[in-house]
């Protein structure tokens, strides 16, 4: 799952990187309902995210045959994860280079990049299955425990951003990034029976790579919505082999957040005179007053 899910990544970004067009550069000037947009626009903007977020699981769970008694009796055990529905809020920053790409590349690699600091709530659960068994293998009996969380994080991320547009104002938005995440609130509950010794939890602090999808409108000149998903797709803190599946109860946890978007660019302050538009009739009687003096 985590190899396709990379490969697929990296197969959208450079897909981006070939197609990627300069039609969202803040200095061009685009219609505006109906009239021409004269604002003198800067290179960076706010940025506000928020949205749900949803811990995914593993779809196959796995039955452990254990070698000591529980209660006298011989016993095997199942835990059974799953996500529970969160949310997360963000601000922030976009910058979008200036000037023409370098190097003699025709196309950006980097279209624009942005960065946040924001709070995210992530949840779970978990089941603890036991069957005591006899000496064959039959089950004489089960019982259920069920364990329940949220984990609330501070964080901060940066996201290099590739796009290229479907249509005129529409455009697909893939992003790779660094996330650092620190948990400043826990909140967890575990009723019986429950298996101390298979269970985990992960340290307070979380560094992974992450992955940002999202199909972006432009609704102005200079201010986008973006809806779409950032998911984690390598672990770098605490170390897991590189899966980015946060370990909680005797389970892994594969948080997403699913976002909605803002940037909106500043404008610059005007130095001189605010330009004027003018028409072609304008200009012609311009030239003809000029000419009789």
């Amino acid at each position: 799952m985590l190899k396709t899910v990379f490969c697929l990544t990296l197969s959208l970004i450079f897909a981006g990187t070939t197609l990627a067009q300069r039609d969202l550069t803040p200095n061009s000037r685009r219609k505006a309902f109906g009239k021409r947009d004269f604002r003198n626009l800067s290179n960076t903007g706010l940025q506000f995210s928020f949205g749900p977020t949803y811990q995914f699981t593993r779809s196959v769970n796995k039955t452990y045959q254990s070698d000591v008694l529980l209660n006298g009796n011989r016993f095997r055990y199942t835990h059974d994860p799953g996500g529970r529905i969160g949310v997360f809020a963000e601000l922030g920053m976009a910058h979008f280079p200036p000037g023409n790409p370098k190097f003699g590349l025709k196309k950006r690699i980097i279209s624009y990049f942005d960065w946040g600091l924001g709070f995210k709530l992530l949840g779970g659960t978990e089941q603890t299955i036991i069957d005591y068994t006899d000496a064959s293998g039959n089950i004489l009996s089960s019982e259920t425990g069920q364990g329940k969380y949220y984990n609330g994080y501070a964080y901060g991320r940066i996201t290099a951003h590739n796009y290229f547009n479907i249509t005129k104002g529409v455009f697909i938005d893939n992003g790779l990034g660094l996330n650092l995440d620190y948990r400043v609130l826990e909140n967890r509950d575990y009723e019986a029976p429950v298996l101390p010794e298979t269970q985990y939890f992960h340290k307070n602090f979380v560094a992974q790579i992450h992955y940002d999808f999202g199909i972006g409108f432009r609704l102005k000149r200079g201010s986008y919505i973006i809806p779409g998903l950032q998911i984690p797709i390598v672990g770098i803190y605490e170390w897991n082999n590189f899966n980015p599946a946060l370990r909680w109860y005797s389970s892994g946890y594969w948080p997403v957040m699913f976002h909605i978007k803002f940037i909106r660019l500043f404008e610059k302050r005007a130095k001189g005179c605010p330009a004027v538009e003018t028409n072609d009739a304008d200009r012609q009687r311009d030239k003809e007053y000029r000419q009789g003096n």
